[in-house]
């Protein structure tokens, strides 16, 4: 059996040593290299990127962060998240669209709200939190916004 992969692009926003390390050691840029004077130091220096990646489904990019990405504080490793992520593309059509260092965003369809509920959970037991409202809106916010921003201290 033939499997064929698409690009499946998103945003990586290369905001701290690690991400750029990833940058620099798996990105390439089409038809110029990269050059750096120094290393990214702070938030005041954040590139953001459009990347392809050869895989079949966007949670398979979490993967390829290795050690990169998570595995700090309360943030699950890559491995983990992926499988998470592949979960959540399973149950909810859950597609990664921007990874950084601290943050994971997602498209999806629309949710019900028992839907919303258990993703809701299932966010909070990943020690994270949904940063495109308060916390007192997240509920709503996952039922009509088809979209979410998680965040880890």
């Amino acid at each position: 059996m033939i499997i064929y992969f698409v690009l499946k692009s998103i945003e990586c926003v290369i905001d701290n040593t690690d991400m750029w390390m990833f940058k620099f050691e798996h990105l390439k840029k089409n038809l110029a290299d990269y050059m750096y004077k120094d290393i990214v130091s702070s938030k005041t220096n954040v590139e953001v990127l459009n990347a392809n990646f050869d895989v079949e489904h966007s949670y398979e990019i979490i993967g390829l962060f290795e050690w990169y990405w998570g595995g700090w504080n309360s943030t699950p490793d890559a491995d983990v998240m992926q499988i998470v992520a592949k979960k959540w593309y399973e149950k909810y059509d859950a597609e990664l669209i921007r990874i950084s260092h601290d943050t994971l965003s997602f498209e999806c369809r629309k949710l019900s709200e028992n839907e919303a509920q258990i993703l809701m959970r299932e966010i909070k037991n990943l020690s994270a939190e949904i940063i495109d409202c308060s916390a007192g809106e997240w509920l709503d916010h996952l039922m009509e916004k088809q979209s979410f921003t998680l965040w880890w201290d």
